[in-house]
């Protein structure tokens, strides 16, 4: 029982390494990494992952709630402030 606790420890240990190592290639390289996958805003982050995709600075779930276009970098949300 012990013995099996322990593997699994070691496995989920090599899991985390795997995973940030895939996430720091992803970071540090990502021209290979996304070659071939669409980036609209060309920043290097896949379309898939990327949380502003025309890259315009409003977060695509912002641009969604404001329904504006969160593929075009021309159409964004407008707020008016109060004075």
């Amino acid at each position: 029982m012990v013995r099996r606790w322990v593997e699994m420890k070691t496995l989920k240990a090599m899991v985390c390494i795997l995973m940030a190592l895939s996430v720091g290639a992803m970071v540090l390289l990502p021209g290979i990494y996304a070659q071939g996958i669409p980036d609209t805003d060309n920043d290097g982050i896949p379309d898939s992952v990327d949380v502003d995709i025309d890259g315009d600075g409003v977060p695509n779930l912002e641009e969604a709630l404001y329904g504006t276009d969160p593929y075009d970098a021309t159409s964004f949300p407008v707020i008016d402030e109060m004075m």
